[in-house]
């Protein structure tokens, strides 16, 4: 550190004026120096936040559920609070090399899995634990909750029916195994509901966290439905294909769509999203629009017609709706008429 009061008596008046600038740019620059060590804790955390915020996220996207390697470092950690980065690569030593280990923790730490705080005693250590208002652990937690009851229940369920029932399902109001359906769909529902309508303002910038949460719930979701018995009645999984029929209700929406367009001088403006709609559920148009194949409409053909062929054959038929036919035969699907289990 320089003399703060040299004594420049004997220098000359142009040296004694260079010397005093060069002492007022070195208390400037320690003057920085200052500042630049003495950065908070939470500007500190703000800088690690934009750095990871920089990195390239491994496996984002629509690939499934959290690798195995983010799942063994969560869990160390959840199992251990306040454990450092050097801890944890102690723990996986031979298993997982340093560098793949700091990435891992990177990338919990981006999703909001743990948190990554400075050690109040040495800056230089990062102190890791649990984030407990995690949006993304808890939404790991839930589906691992789910995924472990909701078999328990089927083998209950099936058991019941079977006592019941025996092996002809003759009613859906009554047959437990709607159950399952009626479950998985309510939660497939909310889902649905709180990535379309409550994440987006969550995780604001982190859009990439967010498709990645999806695509967990998605490659989950798809495998409890799987999990879901089959009852064969007549080649056809006799409760999937039920139930699926009586979800959508497409052609009763197209009717309360177009009549609600044309009330407020809109049809042109609809007709095209209409079109965008039908297209959307391609795939799916007998349970979407169940109506001609239920009740053997004709002058209707799936994957030919569009929705103004069916509205306009639906018009025909003003009394065979999923909402006025408690009996239905379901063409193609059952030669027996079954109870249709409404809303």
């Amino acid at each position: 550190m320089p003399d703060p009061d040299p004594d420049t008596s004997a220098l000359d008046p142009e040296t004694r004026a260079l010397v005093k600038r060069s002492l007022e740019n070195v208390e400037k620059l320690q003057s920085q120096i200052g500042g630049l060590v003495s950065l908070t804790k939470s500007q500190e955390q703000r800088i690690r936040a934009l750095e990871l915020e920089s990195k390239p996220l491994e496996g984002v996207g629509l690939d499934g559920d959290l690798t195995g390697q983010e799942r063994k470092v969560m869990q160390f950690i959840s199992a251990n609070p306040d454990v450092t980065k050097q801890d944890i690569v102690d723990h996986f030593k031979g298993e997982m090399a340093r560098v793949p280990v700091f990435n891992t923790i990177d990338s919990l730490v981006r999703y909001g899995i743990i948190e990554d705080n400075l050690d109040p005693k040495n800056r230089q250590v990062h102190r890791l634990s649990a984030n407990k208002s995690s949006i993304f652990l808890s939404v790991l937690q839930e589906l691992d909750q789910f995924e472990k009851s909701f078999p328990n229940l089927l083998q209950k369920i099936m058991q019941s029916a079977k006592e019941t029932f025996g092996s002809q399902p003759d009613s859906l109001q009554d047959n437990p195994l709607m159950q399952p359906y009626q479950l998985f769909d309510n939660m497939l529902r909310s889902y649905v509901f709180r990535y379309t309508y409550v994440w987006p303002a969550k995780f604001q910038d982190r859009r990439d966290v967010l498709n990645k949460l999806l695509g967990i719930v998605l490659s989950r979701v798809s495998k409890i439905r799987e999990t879901i018995p089959k009852i064969p009645v007549e080649q056809f999984d006799y409760f999937s294909e039920a139930f699926l029929v009586t979800k959508i209700q497409g052609t009763e929406f197209l009717k309360s769509f177009v009549s609600a367009a044309e009330r407020f001088g809109l049809t042109k403006e609809i007709e095209p999203v209409l079109d965008s709609l039908w297209n959307i559920n391609k795939e799916i148009q007998g349970y979407a629009y169940p109506e001609p194949r239920l009740f053997s409409w004709q002058g209707f053909e799936y994957g030919k017609d569009d929705w103004r062929k069916l509205l306009s054959v639906a018009e025909k038929h003003p009394d065979e709706t999923l909402v006025k036919k408690r009996k239905i035969a379901i063409e193609g699907l059952l030669d027996k008429p079954v109870d249709v289990m409404l809303k």
